[in-house]
């Protein structure tokens, strides 16, 4: 199994944001020093304010499963249920990732797509029209930088 991430929304009651802020902020420091964790991150939701977004990654769904079930994460499912709306909790199993590569390859089929309509309508470019990009130049790779 690949990569697990987990997303827990909480909207902390009128007066406690910063109790609660405090609190997923201790909590994320020590999530993040142990074995398998990847990332522990806090985001404010901008489409609902006081909405606190916590984001967890883990390299594999072993190490998450001894973190939930840790006596640690009773701190963070009291903050789930002191939330003053209905919380949000969600772990996502990641099945696959791409990188720049994949993006390079959608490009240039969308750009060969769109040459073909071209072509088909009857489009011709100006011999004074400025030269497009070929598509296999769409996105080039820093030097040294694996895609």
């Amino acid at each position: 199994m690949g990569v697990v991430c987990s997303m827990i929304r909480v909207v902390p009651r009128s007066g406690q944001e910063e109790h609660t802020l405090r609190a997923m902020r201790s909590f994320a420091d020590s999530v993040k020093a142990q074995p398998g964790c990847a990332a522990a991150e806090i985001l404010r939701e901008a489409a609902a304010p006081g909405a606190l977004v916590y984001l967890e990654t883990w390299l594999d769904e072993l190490h998450l499963e001894q973190h939930v079930t840790s006596r640690d994460y009773d701190l963070l499912l009291g903050l789930v249920e002191s939330s003053a709306e209905q919380p949000g909790v969600e772990f996502r199993f990641v099945a696959e990732t791409r990188g720049l590569a994949w993006v390079e390859q959608l490009r240039i089929r969308e750009q060969r797509r769109s040459d073909e309509t071209r072509a088909d309508a009857g489009f011709v470019d100006p011999p004074d029209a400025p030269v497009r990009a070929r598509p296999e130049l769409a996105i080039a790779p820093k030097p040294g930088r694996r895609t």
